[in-house]
């Protein structure tokens, strides 16, 4: 068992129905992203083109030595057990195919990598967190209050 994660547009990656990522799209957008390598494919037995579709997978290999295999499943594509470049890399795919990022837990991924969380039930995608902004000031106030 592992942890994966998933670029998609449904409103949860686990809904059965919804807008697909087609194989085509997941097909052209390994042609255009060099980083994207094609190392060999599965075979599923996809509910919509029924059974024996071959579907290529594509390795991507980052900054020291990181790699990811990604592959696309049920109108989703996926990667399994990220290291924290891959979850970058898959954002970034994602915003090529006007996509989301989510883990199998149901947190989102923003640019940076790192986890947020938004309320179910907004059609729109969710936005990228907003760092914390804290003043100097404040944080001196608080810190030398009489």
């Amino acid at each position: 068992m592992g942890y994966n994660i998933h670029i998609h547009r449904r409103e949860d990656w686990s809904d059965p129905e919804g807008d697909s990522i087609s194989l085509d799209e997941w097909t052209a957008l390994i042609a255009n992203d060099p980083t994207l390598i094609v190392d060999g494919s599965v075979v599923w037995a996809d509910r919509d083109s029924g059974p024996n579709l071959d579907t290529p997978t594509a390795e991507w290999s980052g900054p020291g030595g990181v790699t990811g295999l990604f592959y696309w499943y049920d109108g989703n594509i996926e990667a399994k057990n990220p290291a924290p470049a891959v979850i970058v890399k898959a954002h970034e795919m994602a915003t090529k195919l006007t996509a989301r990022l989510q883990g199998d837990d149901g947190e989102f991924y923003g640019a940076d990598g790192k986890a947020y969380y938004y309320e179910p039930g907004d059609n729109d995608l969710p936005a990228e967190p907003e760092a914390p902004t804290r003043s100097a000031s404040n944080w001196w106030e608080r810190l030398f209050k009489k």
